[in-house]
């Protein structure tokens, strides 16, 4: 009788992950009774969407009172386009206000959440008020601001942002990461804009009297309980001007979630860091392997965030896209991850034919694929619906909430009808 149960098991077993194989589609050809399972099976399967955003909250970009009302109306919105997202990662949330904010805005449709400003209760905790640079560092502050002075007098834009990392990298290297990120966000303008030497003293100023605390930009929100979480920077213990890290989170039903925002690929020929990389693509790569290193000891993991890089794809649905540290992009090929973005869309995220975008940068504008949900190949086919998402523009202006848009999947995992979880 034992063996005979067992038997039956086993074989229903068996027929469950034959019905997940077939990808949806057994018919009677396989049996009334495989047909009746797979049936009650699908009616019963859970969908989890999830979404990335790249926010654009960067205090050197424009409109960034509009852009930011219109954000938070969104996230509080029960009809809006984060209405119907299990877990949402933001990224460029870099004011702590914003965080705060957010975090208010979105707390009826996402009770859970975690940035690097949360404790390890995940419990977001109150805003400090501590100046980014303390009385202790003013001693490296006004070495700083002397070399900047001399070093850099009367260079604007540009060249003036990059006199400061060649000639005074030293001193910024000493410099706190809450200091040395204030200071960068009071300066660093789009290539649009002007810089010129009184914005960089100002910013300086500003940072010894105002708080800006480093967050690495990181927001996750979720309707879900989160069971663990942890936070990651990719240099941790070094200054960096652009500091990148990585939220780390199990979501109830979903599994492993990890939201991040990797180096881009500034343009123009300097490599404007102080980190221990001769290029942008060195450094892309280095946090690559970190990020994928973490995600192959965890089972059923979903990577999003604005990756910084994607593949050439020519003839794509709105025309040619270009590739962007590419090397980065094919190591998570090389390493067993896809993103179903690329492969089933090939849409731009970042688009000539944002107006954000066009009043950013310089013509030619790029079409480029920089924002991802990535997820282990083996669970690729779980991914049943993708999208762009909130890229129409703000009413009554000429450009949306944010330079990038959003990417949104579905993940669909069925009922295993003997097992007792989902596949």
């Amino acid at each position: 009788m034992k063996s005979t149960t067992l038997l039956l098991v086993f074989i229903s077993l068996c027929t469950c992950v034959l019905a997940f194989k077939l990808n949806g589609k057994p018919t009677k050809t396989y049996g009334s009774w495989l047909h009746r399972k797979w049936r009650w099976a699908a009616k019963y399967a859970r969908t989890d969407r999830l979404t990335t955003f790249n926010t654009a909250m960067f205090s050197g970009n424009p409109n960034l009172p509009e852009r930011l009302d219109a954000f938070l109306q969104e996230m509080s919105n029960p009809k809006g386009a984060f209405s119907d997202s299990d877990v949402v990662c933001l990224q460029e949330l870099y004011n702590q206000s914003h965080v705060t904010d957010t975090v208010e805005a979105a707390k009826d449709q996402f009770p859970y959440s975690y940035s690097f400003r949360h404790n390890r209760r995940r419990q977001l905790l109150p805003e400090t008020t501590d100046p980014s640079c303390p009385a202790e560092q003013s001693a490296i502050v006004a070495s700083l601001d002397g070399c900047i002075r001399v070093a850099c007098n009367g260079l604007t834009g540009s060249q003036l942002q990059g006199c400061i990392i060649l000639a005074c990298g030293p001193q910024v290297g000493q410099l706190s990461q809450d200091c040395a990120t204030c200071i960068v966000h009071g300066f660093t303008r789009p290539p649009t804009v002007e810089v010129s030497l009184t914005t960089v003293v100002d910013a300086v100023q500003f940072c010894q009297n105002n708080p800006f605390p480093n967050n690495y930009g990181l927001l996750l929100l979720s309707k879900r309980r989160i069971f663990s979480a942890k936070s990651e920077a990719y240099l941790p213990g070094l200054t960096t001007i652009f500091p990148v890290g990585r939220l780390e989170v199990y979501v109830q039903k979903i599994g492993y979630v990890m939201c991040t925002h990797l180096t881009a690929d500034l343009p123009g020929d300097l490599y404007i860091e102080i980190a221990p990389f001769n290029n942008y693509q060195e450094q892309s790569a280095n946090e690559t392997r970190q990020l994928l290193d973490s995600a192959a000891t965890k089972r059923d993991v979903y990577i999003l965030g604005d990756l910084n890089f994607g593949p050439t794809i020519l003839n794509a649905t709105d025309g040619a896209i270009l590739g962007n540290l590419e090397e980065s992009y094919n190591l998570t090929l090389e390493r067993g991850f896809t993103s179903p973005f690329v492969t089933r869309n090939e849409q731009c995220t970042f688009c000539a034919s944002n107006g954000l975008v066009q009043l950013e940068l310089l013509p030619p504008l790029p079409n480029l694929i920089l924002d991802h949900v990535i997820v282990p190949a083996s669970i690729a086919n779980r991914i049943k619906q993708i999208k762009r998402v909130l890229v129409d523009n703000i009413e009554g202006q000429a450009f949306p909430i944010s330079d990038h848009f959003g990417v949104s999947v579905i993940a669909r995992r069925r009922l295993c009808l003997f097992c007792g979880w989902f596949l």
